[in-house]
C-alpha cells in the first residue's frame, strides 16, 4: 500500500486523540504498527536499488510530518544507528511537542530490514543494540523528554514480517555507550583552564568544599563539558578542574550519589624537567583503565640525555552505578638515554625492568637493555639487545648472550616466566632464551641457562643449547630440532637420569649426497660420557609418490 494514502486515515485517528500532556507520539496506522512495509510502494523507484540511508529517512521524516501537522508535532531530524552484526539499521527520528508551554523533545526509531520499514511501539533513541542468538537482540532505548532521561532496554525477536519485544531487566552496562569522551589526557595546552581565581560560590557548594583544609594554591573550576550525551536522573557528575602542588593539574569526575559521593581522576599532569602524567579510558562497558607515568631526568649532559621513566597502569570493573572497583594494576620501569654528535643520533639506549616474581626461591626481576645504533648519516642500524636477571638484592644471577634485533624490538615489560623449565630434571627451573641472531630458515634457536643451586645463579650450557627444544618428563629426554635444507635435517635427544646426570645422547641426522642424486644418507649415533658407543650409517633412496 502507497503510504501516501495513508494520511487521511490518520487524520480521522487524530481527530479522536487526545493530546498527552507531555508529547504526542503518533501510532503509525495499524498497517504500519509492528509490521513491515516494502519500500518500493513509496514511488520512489530508485529507493531500493540505491539503497540510500538518507533518502529512506527523509522518506520517514516527511511522512510523519504531514502526518503530524495537527498534533502539534514536529520532526525534524533524524541520525543513522548501525548495529555490530546484525541484517538491520535503524533510523532515530527526532522531533518535538510544540502544543505546551515549553520545549518537549523526544525521538522514535524506524527499523530498516530486507529493504522494507518497520514502525514498531518502541519509543524513544536506540543507542544500543545486543545480539543475544539468531533473531534475538536487546535494544536500549532513551525515550527522552524535558525532565530528562528515561533508558529502557527491550528484549526484541524478529520474526517473518514483523517482530515482538518485552521489556527487560536483565541487560550490559549501557553507560559505557553514553560517555562521550571515553579517553581523557590533558595532553592539548588548550584544554587546560586559566585559574583568575581559587574557586567561585558555584564551586563552593556544587562540590562541598571545607576551605578549612585546602591548601593555598588549590584552585577549583567547574567545566561546561558533559561526561555523558544526556542527562539521567542518577548519579550527579560533575566534571571539573583542580590545581594544587604549584603545577599538579586534574580532570576530575565527581560522582554524587544520595549520600555519599567519588571523585574519579580522568587526567593529570605535573612537573617539571621532572614530570607525570596520567590518562584514562574506558575500555568497555566493564573495564575503565588508568595509567600514571612518571619521568625523571637521570642524566643532562652537552650530548647526552637520560630518562627514567615510572609506570602503573590501574584496571577497575565499573557498572551503570559508575562504582570503581581495582581489580588489577601492572608497574613497570624503564630508563632511556639520546647519544646525539653534532645534531645526529648516534646512539639510543633503553633500559626495562619486569615487575618481580619468583624463580626456584628467588625473587627476581629482569632488565632488558636495547641500543638503537645509528650510521653516519643518521639511519638507524640493528639494534643490540641484552637481557640480565637480578635478584632482590640487584645481584645479577643470569647474562643472557648479546642479540640483535634486525625489526621490531621484542617486548620489553615481559617477565618470561614461561622461559623458565627444568631442562635437566634435577628439580629446579633452568631458563631458555629465544637467540634471534642464532634463529634463522632452519628454526628458532634457544641459549639454554642451567640453574646452579650453590651459587643461585644461572649459567650458559651449550650442551643444551639448541633449536625447537621438546621436553618429555615421563621419558626424561630433551630433544632439539635442527633443518638445514631439503634433506639435511638433525635431531639430537638428550637422556636424563637423577640429579641432572646425563645417561647419554642420540643423534639422528639426514643429509642429501652430493653427486648423487636421489640418494640420503642417514647416520646414527649414540653417545656415552662424550663417546660414541654405537653407529650405523645407511643409504637410501629419496621417496617419491607415484
Amino acid at each position: 500500500m502507497n503510504l501516501n494514502n495513508l494520511v487521511p486515515i490518520l487524520f480521522l485517528l487524530i481527530h479522536f486523540l487526545s493530546v498527552p500532556s507531555l508529547s504526542a507520539k503518533i501510532p503509525l496506522p495499524e498497517i504500519i504498527n509492528s509490521e513491515f512495509v516494502d519500500v518500493e510502494t513509496r514511488h520512489l523507484p530508485d529507493i531500493t536499488k540505491a539503497a540510500n540511508d538518507s533518502i529512506i529517512a527523509e522518506v520517514i521524516l516527511t511522512h510523519l510530518n504531514k502526518s503530524a501537522a495537527e498534533d502539534r508535532n514536529t520532526y525534524y531530524g533524524f541520525e543513522m544507528f548501525y548495529p555490530a552484526d546484525s541484517s538491520f539499521k535503524i533510523v532515530n527520528v527526532f522531533g518535538e511537542y510544540t502544543g505546551g508551554a515549553s520545549y518537549n523533545p523526544f525521538a522514535q526509531p524506524f527499523i530498516i530490514r530486507n529493504k522494507k520499514i518497520l514502525r514498531s511501539e518502541l519509543y524513544g533513541e536506540v543507542f544500543r543494540t545486543d545480539k543475544i542468538s539468531g533473531g534475538h537482540y536487546l535494544f536500549y532505548c532513551d525515550d527522552y523528554s524535558r525532565m530528562g532521561s528515561d533508558i529502557s532496554v527491550y528484549d526484541v525477536y524478529f520474526e517473518a514480517d514483523s517482530l515482538r519485544f518485552e521489556k527487560t531487566s536483565q541487560h550490559g552496562n549501557y553507560m559505557y555507550d553514553l560517555i562521550v569522551s571515553k579517553k581523557e589526557s590533558l595532553n592539548d595546552q588548550r584544554q587546560i583552564p586559566q585559574f583568575t581565581y581559587r574557586f567561585t560560590d558555584d564551586e563552593l557548594v556544587r562540590l562541598k568544599l571545607d576551605t578549612n583544609a585546602m591548601q593555598v594554591n588549590e584552585y577549583y573550576r567547574i567545566s561546561e563539558e558533559e561526561f555523558l550525551k544526556t542527562e539521567l536522573n542518577a548519579p550527579t557528575l560533575i566534571v571539573y578542574y583542580r590545581h594544587s602542588f604549584g603545577d599538579q593539574l586534574e580532570k576530575v569526575l565527581r560522582i554524587e550519589n544520595d549520600t555519599t559521593h567519588q571523585d574519579l581522576i580522568l587526567a593529570m599532569v605535573g612537573g617539571d624537567s621532572d614530570y607525570y602524567t596520567l590518562t584514562s579510558e574506558f575500555k568497555n562497558d566493564s573495564v575503565f583503565v588508568q595509567t600514571l607515568v612518571n619521568t625523571e631526568t637521570l642524566i643532562d649532559g652537552e650530548n647526552v640525555m637520560g630518562y627514567g621513566i615510572d609506570s602503573a597502569i590501574t584496571w577497575y570493573r565499573y557498572n551503570e552505578q559508575l562504582q570503581f572497583v581495582e581489580v588489577h594494576k601492572d608497574s613497570f620501569y624503564y630508563e632511556t638515554s639520546d647519544t646525539l654528535i653534532l645534531g645526529k643520533y648516534r646512539k639510543y639506549k633503553t633500559s626495562s625492568f619486569s615487575k618481580p616474581y619468583a624463580v626456584n626461591g628467588l625473587n627476581c626481576v629482569w632488565v632488558y637493555n636495547l641500543t638503537r645504533n645509528y650510521d653516519d648519516s643518521g639511519k638507524q642500524l640493528a639494534m643490540d639487545f641484552t637481557a640480565v636477571l637480578m635478584n632482590e638484592e640487584k645481584k645479577i644471577i643470569l647474562t643472557a648472550n648479546e642479540d640483535v634485533v634486525i625489526h621490531d624490538p621484542i617486548p620489553f615489560i615481559n617477565e618470561r616466566e614461561d622461559n623458565f623449565k627444568d631442562l635437566n630434571f634435577d628439580g629446579f627451573k633452568d631458563c631458555l632464551i629465544l637467540n634471534q641472531m642464532s634463529s634463522g630458515s632452519g628454526g628458532e634457536f634457544y641459549d639454554a641457562y642451567i640453574f646452579n643451586p650453590i651459587t643461585k645463579s644461572f649459567e650458559f650450557s651449550e650442551k643444551l643449547s639448541g633449536g625447537n627444544p621438546e621436553i618429555n618428563d615421563s621419558l626424561k629426554t630433551v630433544t632439539y630440532f635442527l633443518k638445514a635444507g631439503f634433506y639435511n635435517n638433525g635431531t639430537t635427544v638428550i637422556h636424563f637420569g637423577t640429579q641432572g646426570k646425563v645417561l647419554f645422547t642420540e643423534e639422528f641426522s639426514e643429509k642429501d649426497l652430493p653427486g648423487v642424486p636421489l640418494k640420503i644418507k642417514y647416520t646414527y649415533k649414540k653417545i656415552v660420557n662424550g663417546k660414541v658407543v654405537k653407529s650405523r650409517t645407511t643409504v637410501s633412496p629419496v621417496e617419491t609418490g607415484n
